[in-house]
Order: structure tokens, then sequence, then C-alpha cells
């Protein structure tokens, strides 16, 4: 009987110890279940936080660069037109890039995500702040949000566990236009965008009964140049049709032709650039391998002209090379004489090759047009690299592109 007992009491004991440790389990699990999504939350949030700024630092870089367009050259430039492709073009761009999953979302109204100003310094304040204008605007800010808000939360993990569970996240980004240039300086995997290409700058004397060569100051400055021809700017292809911005016809030395009737020559960046390299200049410009001369792989424009040596290239046929890069908006320089077998640079500009026929006699002649080409690779005036005494010349052509929030 005894024994009996003392089965039944430990038999008992154990089915109590069970049903003590089953609930015990349960509540472990939930607590590690739960541990374990509030980390993943946290993860998710974390890549959401990522994904959505990259969006809008994307769209606010492409929505810079819509400020700083060719229409700028146009004598009637329609500045709600350019806005308006430029809230277009960074709701397109936001739209291809993804958040927990999902497009971005930006508003394209004129009161949306999406707006246009200055960056204007405040002596009170002693800090510079974003002025929201319309009025010839060199600054976005583009503002995206998943949250209550907007009634487009992310989702968490935690939702599964305990039926709620949203997350906010919010990002701003803001990018600048600025053509106050002192310097082209290439950067580590970034080519500065340069055609070598020298243009005439000013009138030249003609002898007489002759007609003198176009000048970029006459044709292009003044607006005498003929008005034929327009680039559709995302395919590069050139369309016979005006577009409002004038275009000059360029002519390189010949082997029988005289100086005078030149204006245009191509040229290299250092005496030691091999006729091989200057090919790969023509197709992507210059990197900083390129400045072998130099200490800094770049251009300073507030040391007077830049001095160059022309590239003969007469024979072969160079016109071949260069039909692939027609419509490709590059840099170019400004020269006011050749002496001493050298080119005198005062300026620089940028614009597109519409045509390139090749002359009997080995020489080039070109159509150039005009155009505004946004780089990483420009140096701005306040970027500190000159004096306070430089003047801060704005160049129409040339604008550094860069986020600047």
């Amino acid at each position: 009987m005894l024994a009996r007992r003392l089965i039944s009491t430990h038999q008992s004991r154990s089915h109590a110890r069970r049903g003590t440790f089953a609930p015990a389990a349960i509540i472990a699990l939930v607590v590690v279940v739960s541990g374990v999504a509030l980390v993943l939350d946290k993860l998710w949030l974390d890549a959401a936080q990522l994904e959505l700024n990259t969006a809008v630092e994307a769209a606010a870089l492409s929505s810079g660069r819509a400020l700083a367009s060719d229409d700028l050259l146009r004598e009637q430039s329609n500045t709600v037109q350019r806005l308006e492709l430029a809230r277009l073009t960074a709701a397109e761009l936001a739209a291809k890039n993804r958040i927990a999953g999902e497009p971005v979302q930006l508003d394209p109204s004129p009161e949306g995500s999406i707006r246009f100003g200055k960056l204007v310094y405040r002596e009170d304040l002693r800090e510079t702040v974003f002025i929201e204008s319309t009025e010839n605007p060199t600054t976005v800010v583009v503002r995206a949000e998943r949250s209550h808000t907007q009634s487009n939360p992310v989702a968490l993990f935690w939702q599964g566990i305990s039926g709620f569970g949203y997350g906010n996240v919010f990002a701003r980004a803001e990018a600048s236009v600025d053509n106050h240039l002192v310097a082209l300086r290439a950067l580590d995997g970034i080519p500065i965008p340069v055609l070598p290409l020298a243009i005439l700058k000013q009138p030249q004397q003609a002898y007489d009964n002759e007609q003198p060569v176009d000048d970029w100051q006459t044709q292009i400055e003044q607006r005498h140049g003929s008005d034929l021809l327009s680039v559709d700017v995302a395919s590069h292809k050139v369309m016979t049709t005006g577009d409002g911005i004038p275009e000059i016809t360029l002519v390189t030395m010949g082997t029988d032709q005289r100086l005078d009737r030149v204006n245009a020559h191509f040229f290299l960046v250092d005496p030691l650039t091999s006729s091989d390299e200057f090919y790969q200049h023509v197709k992507r410009g210059w990197g900083q391998g390129d400045f072998k001369s130099a200490t800094v792989p770049e251009v300073r424009l507030d040391r007077g002209p830049l001095s160059v040596s022309p590239m003969n290239v007469t024979g072969g046929d160079f016109a071949s090379y260069l039909q692939p890069h027609l419509g490709e908006c590059r840099i170019v320089f400004l020269y006011e004489q050749l002496a001493g077998g050298k080119l005198k640079c005062s300026g620089i500009a940028a614009g597109r090759m519409m045509s390139v026929t090749q002359a009997g006699n080995g020489g080039l002649k070109m159509v150039f047009q005009p155009g505004v080409l946004t780089t990483r690779t420009a140096v701005l005036v306040n970027d500190g690299l000159t004096t306070a005494a430089f003047p801060a010349t704005a160049n129409k052509y040339v604008y550094k592109l860069h986020l600047t929030f």
C-alpha cells in the first residue's frame, strides 16, 4: 500500500511540473520571437530609410540637371515649362526606385514634393537657408515619406505577431547648380567631359573681298549663326529642325589651307600626350592620369589664358571617328590666337558637334551648336580653391551640379 501511495504521489508531482513548464515555454518562445521580430523590424526600417534617401537624392540631382538645360540659351526661355519638366523628371526617376518593395511616389504638382528656389545666406541666422522661388531657381528640394500621415507607412514584421505595427520613414534631399567656375578637375573614376577642341573666340580681320571665318562671339553670343539643327538630348540624335539655338560652322587646318581661314583646332591636354591617348580623350574626356606634367589633374581658369599645343588631324578618316559622338554635349575651349605654335585659350563653353565631314585637303568641316552641361568635375569659386580677388564670372554653358544637403 505504501509503495502504491509513493508512486501515485510521484506521478502527481510530475504532472504538476509539466503543467507549469508548458506556459513558461510558451512565454519564453513569444519573447524570443518578439525579440527577433523587433530586430528584423529595425533592420527593415534602416533599409527602407536608405532606399528612400537614395531615391530622393537621385531625384533631386535629376531635377537639378533639368534646371540647367539648353533652354537657358534660347531668347525666349520658358521657365514654367522648364520647372514642369524638372518635376516630372524627378518623379519618374523616383518611381524607378523602391522602398520596402514598392515604387517611391513623389507628387509632381507645383505644391507637391518637389520645390524650387535659391540658397541665401541669412546674416541674422548666420547660415545659408533655402528660399522658395520659381524665378530663375538654382536649387531643388525633394521630400518624400512613407508614414501614417500619408496613409502609406512601412509594414513591419511585428504586425504579424501583434496585429499592428507600422513604421514612418522620411527623407529630404537638396541639389544645386552653380556656374561660378574657377577650375575643372578630374575625379576618381570621373573624367572631365571635355572634347579637346578650341574654337575661335573673337572676330579676325579678313583679306579684301573675303568673308571672315565664323567666330564664337559673332555667331553664338550675338546670335548671327544659322538655326537649322536640333538634337534629342536623350538619344543624341541630330534632327534637321531649328530649336532657337544658333550654330557655328567650324573649319580645321588642312594640308594647303591658310591659317586665317581656320577657326577650330583640336589640341593636346599635355605635351606628353600620345596620338593614341588623344583619340581616347576625344572618346571620353580627360581622366586623372591624363595630366602627366601636372601635380593636380585640373585645368585652372583663374590664371590667365591656357596655352596648349594644336593636334594635327589631317589625313586618315578622323571624321568617321567623330561620327559616334555627334549630339553629345561636351566642354570645349575658346581661343583668341595661335602664336608660337600654341593656342591661347581664354574661355570655356559647351556644346555638340551636329555634323562633321572631311574636306579634300584633309581638314574637317563641322557644325557646332552650344549647349548647357552639368558636371561634378567643375570647381566653384566658393570651394576655396582661389582667392577672393578672382572675379566670380558666371559661365552660361557649364554648371556644377551637386548635393547641398
